[in-house]
């Protein structure tokens, strides 16, 4: 589990809430995704409380559409015991990899942390997030490395080809059995910087293919940790399972 007396204060979230959700606009015409109620509470508070009680308290949320209910939101919660949480309005949608460009440009709490911890806001995973900075702290050669999961059909999500825990290719909807990339990345923060171009582009199908194409390592860190993701009517009903199914785990964010 979790340990926050390891040096994740070395890292800085940054949670991509951006995104519209053309599958679930028609049923929350006016939420953002990361804001529909999961359990009694919004996805977005869960993912929050979790990174909390991993040990990440330096919390950065980068938002566009539907912007102002992301901060309208996050200024009247409760927070949690020494979190610190940030709002980022991106000047112009300019996909996943921009959003962290023009994140990382503006916020120097990103900046000044080595690791930058990036998950989508329609995605929770409740790994042990200290595994994968041990990892990334005793192999200097990788660039970062990226959450897995092990499933039976990789075709709603993106294939990851692995070699000796290295990601040699990632490919979309390729169908069968397979290690889907479970939507978070643990990545140098320097090596960001220095990788993202200032245009619009994907994470993962501009930037993660273009490095590894370079020659840059990825690691993987594949778990069965519990895991959902966000995206259709029918994965709303069972992220209210998943909450009470995992509660244990959740313990202390309740």
């Amino acid at each position: 589990m979790p340990n926050s007396d390891l040096a994740l204060d070395h890292v800085a979230a940054l949670l991509l809430v951006g995104g519209r959700g053309m599958q679930l606009a028609e049923a929350y015409p006016d939420l953002p995704k990361p804001l529909i109620p999961i359990a009694g509470r919004p996805f977005l508070e869960w993912q929050v409380r979790w990174l909390v009680r991993s040990g990440i308290r330096n919390i950065v949320l980068v938002a566009s559409y539907q912007s102002e209910a992301i901060e309208a939101w996050a200024r009247r919660r409760q927070p949690v015991s020494g979190e610190k949480l940030h709002c980022y309005v991106e000047e112009e949608a300019m996909g996943t990899g921009g959003a962290v460009a023009q994140s990382l440009a503006a916020m120097p709490l990103l900046r000044d942390r080595p690791y930058t911890l990036i998950g989508n806001g329609d995605m929770l995973l409740l790994a042990d997030l200290a595994a994968g900075l041990n990892r990334m702290e005793s192999e200097k050669s990788l660039s970062g490395l990226l959450y897995a999961v092990p499933v039976a059909d990789t075709s709603e999500g993106v294939h990851l080809d692995i070699q000796d825990g290295l990601i040699t290719g990632m490919q979309d909807h390729r169908e069968g059995i397979g290690i889907q990339n479970a939507g978070w990345y643990l990545m140098r923060t320097d090596w960001l910087s220095q990788s993202l171009p200032s245009k619009r582009c994907s994470l993962d199908g501009d930037v993660l293919r273009g490095a590894l194409r370079h020659g840059a390592q990825l690691g993987v860190m594949t778990t069965n940790a519990p895991f959902i993701e966000i995206t259709t009517p029918e994965s709303i009903v069972w992220a209210e399972h998943f909450m009470k199914e995992n509660k244990k785990v959740l313990k202390g964010t309740l």
